[in-house]
């Protein structure tokens, strides 16, 4: 979908009512016999006998999609794209990238702990020996 929704990039969807749907509207939807779920603009509406009909294409691509499209297969319209943060989304949606995450969790809060201790422990040899007395009594 470059150059609107950049690769890498994660959506927002929010529903929609069929009969809200207009020509450069950008929507998911469910198509095809495994049900996949494409984003692509609406660039015509179609009103058949057996409902709304859309006709999509990818924002780079030469031509339209080669099948109109039921309304009721839309997810919802794009509200918000997020830049990169798909990656990030794919990356932890396999074992491999969860156990990266937290692995890296774990070397960040050990880090933390250890400047932590490294800091009191300076803190404290800061002081003279004197300055922990308390003032005498008169």
């Amino acid at each position: 979908m470059e150059p609107a929704v950049h690769q890498g990039s994660a959506i927002v969807v929010e529903p929609v009512d069929p009969g809200e749907l207009r020509v450069g509207d950008l929507v998911s939807m469910r198509v095809g016999p495994d049900r996949a779920v494409f984003t692509h603009r609406i660039v015509r509406i179609v009103e058949g006998a057996d409902g709304l009909r859309l006709e999509t294409k990818g924002d780079a691509n030469a031509a339209p999609d080669p099948v109109l499209v039921p309304a009721s297969a839309v997810i919802g319209r794009v509200m918000l794209t997020i830049s990169v943060i798909g990656y990030v989304i794919a990356a932890l949606s396999t074992s491999t990238g969860l156990l990266l995450a937290g692995g890296l969790a774990g070397v960040l809060l050990a880090l933390i702990l250890l400047l932590e201790g490294a800091e009191t422990g300076a803190s404290s040899r800061r002081r003279s020996p004197g300055a922990a007395s308390l003032p005498e009594r008169a």
